[in-house]
């Protein structure tokens, strides 16, 4: 299975899991999002910078939720008054003309 890519999405991946994959040669992302969001929001994936990291590190990363995808997605932290604060709202076209407001 060397080189098969693995994503995964719906919940955080399990080290169990990033584990049993990376065993086997497969590369691996994660994901976020929702239904609401088509589907997806962020990806946590290893990029050229991340490689000369520790196994450890390589995978504390892809155990994350991830960056926003670029250029499809815009991520700011507000509360009520739209003031900023560690609180993720996502901020798109479908939340802007839709659920969002």
């Amino acid at each position: 299975m060397k080189g098969l890519r693995f994503g995964n999405g719906g919940s955080a991946m399990p080290e169990g899991l990033y584990n049993a994959a990376k065993a086997r040669g497969m590369i691996i992302a994660s994901g976020y999002g929702m239904t609401e969001t088509a589907p997806v929001l962020t990806m946590a994936y290893l990029r050229p910078e991340h490689l000369d990291l520790s196994e450890d590190e390589k995978k504390q990363l892809v155990l994350r939720t991830g960056l926003p995808i670029p250029p499809l997605v815009l991520l700011r932290v507000v509360d009520e008054q739209d003031r900023d604060v560690p609180r993720m709202v996502r901020q798109w076209e479908s939340w802007r003309f839709g659920l969002h407001g």
